[in-house]
Parts: structure tokens; sequence; C-alpha cells
């Protein structure tokens, strides 16, 4: 079965059935100790996400979908993938929209939020992590706090990746090589050497007393050949920047 294709990851949840599965808000109300923490990041395109979205609940799934500002911002897609019980987030930016002034950037954190939750109850966000700027949109919560905003965490600040182990599509590779903001503080041991979703699919399989992480990316999942291909194009461009960029830094 090719990667990175809807089937596959039909197949991967799928695999998944017999594990307790987790959206970052269940995470952070129960602290489970095993099972999954399942997370799709809306970068681009709301449409995948919905179809993605309408997967996980013909499987009697629910997992998290964080939205930009204004990106993909679509209250009615929105509205349609929490009405299918899932949870809806918040992907803000925004240190990088004020050049990290962080004062600035927190009047306009309050505003998108709030014409997120015109829309959905959103209890949990999730920095974007964009390539091209040099700010760390966590930032703002080193002089903010999450209670202020009636939030209960960040997957990056909230979480003890000594005790969850942390996979991430980005690149279309799930071994990190491709992550440049996309980083926790402790990977698995076998990270690298997951490279496609089946080694994903076999690792977890094998890891279901332990407690996961994964974050997708509707967009790199494709529904047919062309775009497919489009997407390996356009990402394997990306991937040779990000290597730049890593080496660099």
């Amino acid at each position: 079965m090719r990667d990175f294709t809807l089937a596959m990851y039909r197949n991967l949840i799928s695999s998944l059935m017999s594990q307790d599965i987790y959206t970052v808000k269940s995470y952070f109300l129960t602290h489970p100790e095993k099972g999954l923490i399942l997370r799709h990041d809306v970068d681009i395109s709301p449409e995948k996400a919905l179809r993605m979205a309408q997967i996980d609940h013909d499987l009697g799934v629910q997992s998290t979908y964080y939205f930009r500002y204004p990106k993909t911002f679509d209250p009615d897609i929105l509205k349609k993938i929490a009405a299918m019980g899932h949870e809806v987030g918040y992907h803000y930016e925004v240190l990088d929209k004020t050049q990290g002034n962080i004062e600035e950037a927190m009047k306009i954190f309050r505003h998108e939020l709030a014409l997120f939750r015109t829309c959905v109850d959103v209890q949990t966000v999730s920095m974007h992590g964009g390539v091209l700027t040099k700010y760390d949109n966590r930032d703002i919560w080193k002089k903010n706090k999450f209670s202020d905003y009636g939030i209960l965490g960040e997957p990056y600040i909230s979480m003890d990746y000594t005790k969850i182990h942390y996979f991430t599509d980005t690149g279309r590779d799930w071994s990190g090589r491709y992550s440049v903001k996309d980083l926790v503080e402790k990977s698995h041991p076998l990270l690298h050497n997951v490279k496609s979703t089946t080694d994903l699919i076999q690792l977890l399989k094998k890891s279901e007393s332990e407690l996961f992480f994964l974050t997708i990316h509707p967009k790199r999942w494709s529904s047919n050949t062309v775009e497919w291909l489009s997407e390996l194009a356009i990402q394997s461009t990306k991937n040779i920047g990000k290597s730049f960029l890593k080496i660099k830094g």
C-alpha cells in the first residue's frame, strides 16, 4: 500500500483500535499512562481536514484538529468537525505576526481565540512552527498564563515527553529528520528507524503499554495519484530547504 494516502491513514487508525485514543483535551483532563493522543495540524486545506475527520468518525475515533487564522479558518468546516465529536483548537502563530512583540502578539491571540470561540469550544491551543521565521510562538507563554484564557494546556509546553513518545509526519517522514520547530524535549529511542507509516504501525502494536502522541498534517495525505505526486514534489522541495536550515542552525 502506498504511503501517505487516505487508505494508509485509515489503515493506521484501524490498526490502533485496540488501544485507547485521546484528544489533546481528554489527555489534559485524564492524564492516561498508556494509549495514543491523536492530533491534526491543519496548516493548509481545511477541506482535507474534513475528509480526514470523517475517516476518524467512521472508525469511531475522536481526535484533535488545530486550525490557523486566517489561513484555514473556515467556520462551517470547524462546526462540522466539532459536530462529529472531535476537538477543534486554535493553531496560533501570533509572535510571527508581530515579529517577536509579545504584548502585541497577545492582543492578536485574544482576538483570534474569540473568533474561534464564536464557532467552537476551544480549550486547548498549539503553536504553529513556521520554518521561515526566527520566532518561537511558544514564547508568548513565558509572560502569560493559560488559565487567564480558559485554556487547559498547550501540547508543546504542558506535556512531559520523558513519558510520552512523540511522532510527527513532518516532511512526509516519521523519523523527525525534517522537523525544524516541531520538536519536543525527548525522542523515542527508535525514532530514526521509523521512516514509513508501516514502520510506525509495527512499533505502536509492540508498545501498547506505553503512551504515544501522533501529530498528523491532513494536507500530506492524498486521495488519488495526481494529488499524491503533487504533494510529493512540493514536500521534497520543502525538505531540501528544511535540511539546509537544520544544518545552518
